[in-house]
């Protein structure tokens, strides 16, 4: 059997449609994608908010030290990690421009008509609507912005949602695998999108108070002259005690998505597909902690 291989890019990928086996390769992998949202790979995935993430896709896998998104807002990224493309290039390069999306040039579309089954569960791209079927995915749910009684979007049947929003995500990612697993020889490629750690900063109650660990403030978070800076920086108003809190949200909200690799990392052990998966870790942009 192939060894397993995994990645933590943690904000940049690249990523060529798979059109067949490559040369001495027997069958084409599973392809399983955990993308968070604002989450920066320099401080985050610590030992007490993201054990699993550190020892299964940090210390087992490839990491990426170097990768870095290119236009760091939340849908020109995620555009280009279905594309390939900068955002001048795939046109969405803003939050409001999901339209733009050429959804023929994007991986899952590749992918699809190479014969993989496709699912996405989480966030999609920024102002899709909800009751709006992305295209070129066998299976769907599109989960509402927030984390507490929200909605989504189950294969086209809009369901009103009691779990913790990252929770039911690992939960509809776990069905999604095991269902196209009963199609053993069709290779599969799935999107994991929670929330998290996006504002708002709502905690899973399990999570509230767990500690985070202490935070060494350098010396460019506590600088004061802001006047060598980009305009949209001189307009913050530095606030060490604001950032600490932040980063506690953060981390804690964090603690939930380990949860959901841990998940995923047993959903693939339970269906025989750990050596055969090819899973990639990775974050839309981040805050530069």
């Amino acid at each position: 059997m192939r060894r397993a291989r995994w990645a933590l890019p943690l904000l940049g990928l690249s990523i060529q449609p798979w059109g067949g086996p490559a040369r001495g390769q027997e069958s084409r992998p599973n392809i399983l994608i955990i993308l968070t949202d604002d989450q920066r790979a320099t401080g985050t995935v610590t030992p007490l908010a993201m054990p699993t993430t550190r020892r299964w896709l940090r210390d087992g896998g490839t990491r990426f030290p170097n990768a870095f998104a290119t236009t760091p807002l939340c849908c020109p990224s995620r555009a280009s990690i279905f594309t390939g493309q900068y955002a001048h290039n795939h046109g969405v390069r803003t939050n409001e421009d999901a339209g733009a999306l050429d959804h023929r040039d994007t991986v899952q579309r590749y992918l699809h008509d190479a014969g993989y089954l496709t699912a996405l569960v989480g966030k999609f791209l920024n102002f899709w609507p909800l009751h709006k079927r992305p295209p070129h995915f066998d299976r769907y749910t599109l989960v509402q912005p927030g984390y507490q009684d929200v909605q989504a979007n189950k294969d086209g049947q809009i369901v009103q949602v009691k779990q913790y929003s990252t929770d039911y995500v690992a939960t509809r990612a776990r069905s999604m695998i095991l269902d196209f697993e009963d199609q053993d020889a069709t290779p599969w490629m799935v999107f994991v999108h929670p929330r998290a750690p996006h504002k708002p900063f709502e905690i899973k109650e399990k999570y509230q108070d767990a500690p985070v660990g202490r935070w060494h403030l350098n010396p460019a978070v506590r600088e004061q002259d802001l006047s060598d800076k980009p305009r949209y920086v001189r307009g913050l108003e530095p606030d060490p005690k604001k950032a600490r809190s932040h980063r506690r949200d953060q981390l804690r909200m964090l603690m939930s998505v380990d949860d959901l690799v841990a998940k995923a990392f047993n959903t693939l052990v339970e269906a025989g597909e750990l050596q055969d998966t090819l899973v990639i870790f990775l974050s839309d942009n981040g805050f530069m902690w």
